[in-house]
């Protein structure tokens, strides 16, 4: 969103994309989010709630998706990263939490 407080307008809209999995992209997107320049990654539970991150970056006038993560030792119910978690992201590392592990 661009502009003066009284006067905010939806600049763009972050979606997991086309390319991803719709069981994963439609259950609980944004649920956390991180933000660190131009870079945000955006939280998702899964249709199995093990979570996913979708990692974007603001390059040439728009926001690409970058990349898709999940834990690599992830099962269902994880809850990476759901909003009671912790997510954040400095320069090049992105730090996410489940209360399962």
């Amino acid at each position: 969103t661009v502009g003066a407080p009284s006067s905010w307008v939806q600049n763009v809209k972050l979606t997991p994309g086309s390319g991803i999995n719709s069981a994963v992209s439609t259950s609980g997107f944004g649920r956390a989010v991180a933000i660190y320049q131009d870079t945000v990654v955006v939280a998702s539970a899964g249709t199995n709630a093990q979570g996913y991150l979708f990692v974007y970056r603001y390059f040439g006038g728009s926001w690409e998706l970058r990349a898709s993560l999940s834990a690599g030792d992830g099962a269902n119910n994880d809850e990476l990263a759901w909003a009671d978690c912790a997510l954040a992201i400095h320069g090049r590392f992105i730090a996410a939490g489940t209360p399962v592990h």
